[in-house]
């Protein structure tokens, strides 16, 4: 008896680091992965793991850092040239234009279509690489620009 309940005492005590480790772990979300987890004694066991968990979560913070740089330029390079096509666009609508002015301005436009399908077809490309989907998107091409 003395021997079992003196084994269950070593082996809540030799693992109460894992649990720390894991109580801190599950705190770290994808909103604060500057947090890290403290490394007790970095040359034994638990704390190579605990710098490989760490290392981990830097890369992770990087990744996500990326990411949200790629979507504040993919917003940008959306959005600025749907705003100077509307700009064009609208005086097109309601004003006396010639002839030539209106296919100047649909060549416009269709020169930024082309050139935001090309965006998109690059965001999908990627959006497959990284989750393996299989789907396909029909965009405007080189050849719709010549009928």
């Amino acid at each position: 008896m003395i021997s079992v309940v003196g084994g269950y005492f070593l082996a809540k005590r030799s693992l109460k680091p894992l649990n720390q480790i894991t109580g801190m772990a599950r705190k770290i979300t994808a909103t604060n992965l500057r947090q890290r987890i403290i490394v007790v004694n970095p040359k034994d066991e638990i704390g190579r793991l605990t710098d490989t968990l760490n290392d981990m979560i830097s890369r992770l913070e990087a990744s996500f850092d990326h990411v949200g740089r790629f979507s504040v330029d993919a917003r940008h390079e959306l959005r600025t040239p749907l705003t100077i096509r509307r700009g064009e666009s609208e005086p097109a609508l309601h004003g006396n234009m010639t002839i030539a002015s209106y296919k100047k301005t649909l060549a416009s436009l269709l020169d930024e279509v082309m050139r935001m399908a090309s965006i998109i077809e690059g965001l999908i490309l990627l959006a497959k690489a990284d989750g393996g989907s299989k789907f396909t998107v029909v965009l405007p091409t080189e050849t719709a620009r010549n009928n």
